[in-house]
């Protein structure tokens, strides 16, 4: 997270010991993968002392061009950019430059996902929040530059839906577990440390996780850039209609459903973009659990606290693991509106719904997966809230 300081001279001081701080790492580039490592999209960088509007100061990158380091680099025009080998060459021969990176462009298949304030730089810790979402990525992943974030790269795409204009570069969520996740498509570069993390070597697709990013993104936002529904447009937020300071504010989407698990150590919420897992003594966010791709209609804790069950008007009920928040297994049935696991932790119920077929009940085997019996019968659909 970027400090910021009173005075021109503080900052100084602090862009000095920044630049001191990444000599100490130096670049290893046979680590950077061939995505990235043939690619003409590089530029260099250098620490310098930036204004701000509200007249403080604060050390910002500014990148440079690595055929002429005196020129800064233009975000748009790819003659600025260079190829690896000039890059790695310039900051060997100008004492000025910091590192090396890569812009993103429109054409390269790649998304770059960059998690701040998660990593403790004295022990190498990243916070549970994030390293959830780094692992779920599963791309190539190094350490920033100041040692507190940690930059993802993932092949992929956003959608132009969650962008005002096409020139729109990338989002930020902010007040992620207390820090940031922005995400870029084009227009924006990386600084590349290659302070790899072990086991997050390869660029590798993430289009799943990256689509419930900007799900998640889009929730946040009061006014959606896409056009769709504004919170609270299509019915009752509960998350908006919680009392003035209240403990926790479960995000800005329509809540379809909240339970807390068997030992009340954690609460589910089902949302129109997804499932929530929160720890209650907390309030923080354990997990997002993403898969389904329309409105989640119905959540709930296997007796054990071991298993989730969802419903979802995509036609599917997926199982997952409540402790990891891995998926376990999908389902298919259509317009399911409510799940519930039977006490003996063998068979989950699924209540069917709609015109046609009101009140249709399928009982499912755990273990097997398979469907074990239809029930249907008129039975009224009674939403309890607590």
């Amino acid at each position: 997270m970027t400090k910021i300081f009173n005075s021109e001279t503080e900052c100084s001081n602090e862009v000095q010991h920044l630049k001191l701080l990444q000599k100490q790492y130096p670049l290893r580039p046979e680590v950077i993968p061939p995505e990235l490592a043939y690619s003409s999209q590089w530029i260099v960088w250098s620490y310098e002392v930036g204004g701000r509007k509200n007249g403080k100061f604060g050390p910002n990158k500014i990148a440079y061009q690595a055929r002429n380091p005196r020129l800064q680099s233009s975000r748009w025009h790819v003659s600025d950019w260079s190829d690896l080998t000039t890059a790695l060459q310039c900051v060997k021969n100008n004492p000025h430059i910091d590192g090396i990176g890569y812009f993103f462009s429109k054409n390269d298949g790649l998304i770059g996902v960059d998690f701040d304030n998660c990593r403790d730089p004295k022990t190498g810790r990243i916070r549970k929040e994030y390293q959830f979402w780094i692992d779920k990525l599963n791309g190539y992943a190094e350490v920033s530059p100041s040692g507190t974030g940690i930059k993802v790269w993932v092949k992929g795409t956003i959608d132009s839906k969650y962008f005002r204009n096409d020139e729109s570069t990338g989002f930020r969520i902010q007040n992620f577990a207390d820090g940031i996740i922005e995400i870029y498509r084009r227009g924006q570069y990386f600084t590349v440390t290659t302070q790899s993390l072990a086991g997050f070597e390869h660029i590798k697709p993430a289009q799943e996780e990256l689509d419930v990013l900007s799900e998640f993104y889009h929730s946040r936002t009061r006014n959606t850039l896409s056009g769709g529904w504004v919170s609270g447009e299509h019915g009752p937020n509960v998350a908006e209609d919680l009392p003035e300071g209240a403990k926790v504010r479960l995000g800005r989407s329509i809540i379809n459903d909240i339970q807390f698990s068997p030992d009340g150590t954690r609460l589910v919420v089902a949302k129109g973009i997804g499932i929530w897992i929160y720890d209650t003594d907390t309030g923080k966010e354990l997990f997002l659990l993403g898969g389904h791709t329309r409105n989640v209609t119905s959540v709930v804790f296997s007796p054990s606290g071991r298993k989730l069950a969802s419903g979802s008007e995509d036609s599917t009920i997926r199982l997952w693991d409540a402790t990891t928040g891995t998926h376990l297994k999908t389902h298919t049935k259509e317009n399911i509106r409510s799940v519930v696991f039977s006490p003996d932790r063998r068979t989950f119920a699924t209540i069917e719904w709609d015109f046609l077929t009101p009140g249709s009940l399928h009982l499912w085997d755990i273990a097997t997966g398979s469907l074990c019996q239809n029930l249907t019968s008129a039975v009224s659909l009674t939403i309890r809230r607590i």
